[in-house]
C-alpha cells in the first residue's frame, strides 16, 4: 500500500489486534500522521465486520471530542468497500509496555500524573477510556500519550453492547468483570494496576485461566508489596478496592497520595518487569465464569463399625413396639388437666442480676381484665389492599427536565431532581427538556422508586471523500467551509450534499440523515 486518499504511506508502525497502523505523510498540510486501518473484508462473519467497524468509529467519535495534550488527537474517519481508517496524531516514541528494566520512580509518578489529568479531562467529558494498560499509554521523551478509546463509553450514552465483556483481562475492573456500572472510577482502578505493575514488578492478579483471572479480580485482595511502605499499600489498596465508591474521588487524587505515601528521590528505581508484550483486548459475550477451584483438603472418613448395622436394628425394634404401646397399652381416658392460673411477672426496670446460687423470684399478680382500645367511630379505616404512596426519585441528565406521570393526571414535576408522592401500580412517565426529544419510561410503584432519564442529542455522521482531495463541501446549496475529506453532523433528515472541484465537474447526492448513523459518500473523479 502506497497511498491512502492524499496521504502518502511511508511504512509501517505496527500490528495488533485491531488490523495495521501506519506512518503517513499529508502533502497538503507537510504533516506526518497515524493511520490505523483494518481490512474489513479478511472477516467473513459480517456481525465481526460490523462490530470491528462500529469500534473504529467509536475510537473516532470518543476521542475526536476531547482536546488535550496528553490525548492523542483524531483528525478523521473513512472508509471503502475494504477498509476502515482513522487518521490521527503521529507520536514517535515508544508505549510505557516497552520499559521493562526499571525506571525512576520520580519518572513513573510523572507518568501516572499525565495520565491520571487526562482521565479526569475525559471523566468530565462523559467518557470512560474501559481500556487502561501501559501498551496504550505512549511515551514521546517527557511527554505522554493515551491511546485507543476503541472501547470507550460515553456515559450519556451507551455505545458499547449490553451484556459485553470489554478490555484487557489483567486491568479490568471488579465491575467491568461482572457486568456493573462502568464509570471513571474503572479507569482509576486500571491505572492503580499500572502503578502497582511498576512498583512490583508484576500485576497483582494473573493466572493463564481466565475464568479464574476474573474471578480473583472479583473476590481476592491484591497482595501487599514487601518493598513499598505500609502508607503506600494502603494507597493501593484503596485505588484497588472491589466497591467504585471506596476508591479516590479522582484519578489525580490517586496519584497524589500515592506520591506522598512514597516520598519519591531520584535515586529509587522500579524493579524488572516482564513486558506483557500487548495484552490483547478482549471482546466477548458476558456469562458467569467457570471456576475451576482446587480439591478440598478433609480428613479420611472414620471406619464403619461392624457393630453398627446390629445396633440399627435394635433401634428400629424398640421403636416399632414403643409405637405399639403408645396404640394400645395407655388407659382410653385420661385425668383432665388443671387449668393452671395465668401469672403476670411484673417488668423490672433495670434488674440487677442476682448472687450466684440464689433463684429470682416473682409473686403472682392477678391478672387485669382485657379491655379494647376505644375507636372514633368518624376515623377512616385503613385498606390492608391498598398501599399507602411511596416517594419516587426522578433525575436526568442534563437536569431540569419535565416529568409528566401519566400524561399530567397523576402528577407533575417542573424540573429535576425532583420527588413525587406516587401510589402504587403501573404509571407511565413522560420526560421533556428543550432542544431533546421526549423520553417515555414505564414505573412500576413500589418495586421501582427511582427513575433516571438519559436525553440524547439526535444527529447523524456523513463521512465525505473525494479522489483528488481537497474538494469543497455544500449541503443544501450553502457551503459548509469544509473540504474533502470532510465530516458532517447532521440531524436526523434529508439533505442535499454536493462535492465541487474547480475544473471537475460537481457531484451531488441526496443523504438521509439517521440518529447514530455513520455513512460514507464517496466520490471519484479518476
Amino acid at each position: 500500500m502506497e497511498k491512502i486518499g492524499r496521504y502518502q504511506i511511508e511504512h509501517e508502525l505496527g500490528r495488533g489486534a485491531m488490523g495495521v497502523v501506519y506512518r503517513a505523510f499529508d502533502p497538503a498540510i507537510g504533516r506526518r500522521i497515524a493511520i490505523k486501518t483494518i481490512r474489513l473484508d479478511e472477516l467473513g462473519d459480517p456481525q465481526a465486520r460490523a462490530n470491528l467497524r462500529d469500534r473504529l468509529i467509536r475510537e473516532a467519535q470518543s476521542a475526536g471530542i476531547l482536546s488535550h495534550p496528553n490525548i492523542v488527537t483524531i483528525y478523521d474517519i473513512s472508509e471503502d468497500v475494504h477498509n476502515a481508517y482513522i487518521f490521527m496524531e503521529y507520536v514517535q516514541g515508544a508505549t510505557l509496555d516497552s520499559f521493562a528494566r526499571g525506571m525512576p520512580v520520580a519518572d513513573l509518578l510523572a507518568i501516572l500524573e499525565q495520565t491520571a489529568a487526562a482521565l479526569d479531562y475525559a471523566h468530565a467529558k462523559g467518557i470512560v477510556h474501559r481500556d487502561i494498560k501501559p501498551a496504550n499509554l505512549m511515551l514521546s521523551g517527557t511527554l505522554l500519550k493515551i491511546t485507543d478509546f476503541g472501547v470507550a463509553r460515553l456515559r450519556h450514552r451507551d455505545s458499547t453492547q449490553s451484556g459485553a465483556l470489554l478490555g484487557t483481562p489483567t486491568y479490568m475492573s471488579p465491575e467491568q468483570v461482572s457486568g456493573g456500572d462502568i464509570t471513571g472510577a474503572a479507569d482509576q482502578y486500571a491505572l492503580a494496576i499500572v502503578a502497582y505493575e511498576f512498583l512490583a514488578g508484576t500485576k497483582p492478579f494473573e493466572n493463564d485461566n481466565l475464568a479464574n483471572l476474573l474471578y480473583r479480580i472479583t473476590r481476592d485482595l491484591p497482595p501487599l508489596i514487601p518493598r513499598l511502605s505500609a502508607l503506600a499499600n494502603t494507597v493501593l489498596q484503596k485505588a484497588l478496592a472491589k466497591d467504585p465508591a471506596a476508591r479516590y474521588p479522582d484519578c489525580q487524587s490517586f496519584v497524589d497520595s500515592l506520591e506522598h505515601a512514597l516520598g519519591a528521590r531520584p535515586t529509587q528505581i522500579t524493579p524488572a518487569r516482564e513486558s506483557s508484550g500487548d495484552e490483547p483486548t478482549i471482546a466477548v459475550e458476558q456469562s458467569p465464569p467457570q471456576i475451576v477451584l482446587p480439591p478440598l483438603d478433609l480428613p479420611p472418613a472414620p471406619p464403619t463399625s461392624r457393630w453398627r448395622p446390629i445396633v440399627g436394628v435394635v433401634l428400629g425394634a424398640l421403636a416399632v413396639i414403643g409405637v405399639l404401646w403408645l396404640s394400645f397399652g395407655r388407659s382410653p381416658a385420661a385425668p383432665p388437666v388443671q387449668q393452671v392460673e395465668r401469672v403476670q411477672v411484673p417488668a423490672v426496670e433495670n434488674p440487677k442480676p442476682s448472687p450466684i446460687g440464689t433463684k429470682l423470684e416473682a409473686e403472682p399478680v392477678p391478672s387485669a381484665p382485657e379491655t379494647k382500645p376505644q375507636t372514633d367511630p368518624n376515623a377512616a379505616t385503613p385498606d390492608p389492599a391498598s398501599p399507602q404512596p411511596r416517594s419516587v426519585a426522578f433525575t436526568s441528565n442534563p437536569e431540569g427536565a419535565e416529568i409528566l406521570i401519566d400524561n399530567g393526571l397523576q402528577d407533575r414535576c417542573p424540573k429535576t431532581p425532583c420527588t413525587l408522592e406516587l401510589p402504587a401500580g403501573t404509571h407511565q412517565v413522560l420526560g421533556r427538556l428543550a432542544a431533546f426529544p421526549e423520553l417515555s419510561r414505564s414505573l412500576k410503584v413500589p418495586d421501582q422508586l427511582r427513575v433516571h432519564l438519559e436525553f440524547e442529542v439526535q444527529e447523524g455522521t456523513v463521512s465525505i471523500t473525494s479522489n483528488p482531495s481537497g474538494a469543497s463541501v455544500r449541503m443544501n446549496g450553502r457551503d459548509t467551509g469544509q473540504k474533502t475529506p470532510a465530516m458532517l453532523k447532521l440531524a436526523p433528515g434529508k439533505y442535499t450534499l454536493e462535492v465541487v472541484k474547480e475544473g471537475l465537474p460537481a457531484q451531488s447526492q441526496e443523504v438521509n440523515v439517521r440518529n447514530g448513523v455513520v455513512q460514507t459518500l464517496t466520490v471519484n473523479w479518476k
